[in-house]
């Protein structure tokens, strides 16, 4: 979910914080991580705050009993061997009661040159839960962080909040694979259903308005260069 207080009165409104309780509390949403999409802001006039170079993103998920197992398949000499990483490592899946949420931060991770190996002797477990690794470093897939770095929308489509496709891109590759579903309630330019054409997904949206419906049909035929078919819905 990507949105963001707007100022009235020369303050934050508070109603985005009271929505992130409200999907935990009343609505049963567990809340995973808020992460922070950094994009250059317009200066502005204000009198008593900064210009906005960052919008929150916040990831929830409809599980409430995760247990993470990381396991990494490494090819080297001729033959496979796997291990369990910390900053290394290939898919990571979030187990639950109810559902299984995929999770696979290789995708999205930079390759590194000091990335540390976990094994038991030197991994040691702090009081909040974190693990902590020592030792030397090697060549790894380093772990992404909840900073997303991107720039905003450049596209000329006339819609008021458009967002690039990298943003859905990131959550995309981060949580499924190829030729997955991939599901959008609220559609607006069709950014998702760019990125899931360019990471090779399948997506499913709606949206309300009209006249974005056109917008998403327009940008859909623009990146694939194909024609949009209307489908008789009975």
């Amino acid at each position: 979910m990507n949105i963001k207080e707007h100022v009235e009165k020369g303050q934050r409104s508070l109603y985005v914080m009271k929505l992130i309780i409200a999907m935990v509390e009343e609505y049963g949403w567990r809340y995973v991580d808020e992460l922070i999409w950094t994009k250059p802001g317009l200066p502005g006039g204000w009198k008593n705050r900064l210009k906005n170079d960052f919008e929150p993103v916040f990831w929830f998920a409809k599980s409430d009993d995760l247990a993470m197992v990381e396991l990494q398949i490494e090819e080297g000499e001729g033959e496979n061997k796997e291990e369990n990483v910390v900053d290394e490592y290939g898919r990571v899946f979030h187990f639950c009661k109810q559902q299984k949420i995929r999770f696979y931060p290789k995708s999205v991770g930079r390759r590194s040159k000091s990335v540390r190996k976990y094994t038991p002797l030197n991994a040691s477990k702090g009081d909040t839960g974190n693990i902590s690794v020592s030792g030397p470093k090697q060549k790894g897939i380093a772990r992404p962080g909840n900073v997303i770095k991107l720039q905003g929308n450049t596209e000329s489509w006339e819609h008021p909040a458009m967002y690039p496709a990298g943003l859905p891109e990131f959550f995309i590759k981060l949580t499924t694979l190829r030729g997955d579903l991939v599901f959008d309630p609220f559609m607006g330019a069709g950014s998702t259903l760019v990125a899931a054409e360019k990471t090779k997904r399948i997506c499913y949206g709606t949206e309300l308005q009209p006249q974005y419906v056109d917008i998403i049909l327009a940008r859909w035929e623009q990146f694939t260069g194909q024609k949009a078919v209307k489908l008789d819905g009975n």
